[in-house]
């Protein structure tokens, strides 16, 4: 959520822009690994990334998101855009898997 996606703010759905791995994203993987239903949008607009979305339940999923720490609507509209503070304390293996995450999305595949 906080660099490849975003939750709306009027139902919660969340919405996930997919990297340079496109369908194999790991943002495909997580929503599987959760038996989340998906479906994909945008995929044949070459002026957007293509989006993966929850269907069943998306809003429950964001708002779980959401009580999380992620930011809900648009994150440039954020003042103090802050990382969830639980992180701070959080063993390093979950600080890595955080980081590593934040910036494969949306991120370009490495050079």
């Amino acid at each position: 959520m906080f660099s490849g996606g975003s939750i709306a703010e009027q139902h919660y759905q969340p919405s996930f822009a997919l990297n340079h791995l496109d369908h194999k994203s790991h943002v495909v993987d997580a929503l599987e690994a959760a038996g989340v239903e998906y479906d994909f949008y945008h995929e044949e607009d070459e002026d957007r990334s293509t989006e993966v979305r929850p269907t069943e339940h998306g809003t429950v999923l964001g708002r779980v998101l959401s009580v999380l720490g992620a930011p809900v609507g648009p994150k440039t509209a954020i003042q103090n855009l802050q990382l969830p503070e639980y992180l701070e304390d959080a063993p390093r293996e979950i600080r890595e898997t955080f980081a590593l995450a934040y910036l494969a999305e949306p991120g370009h595949p490495p050079t």
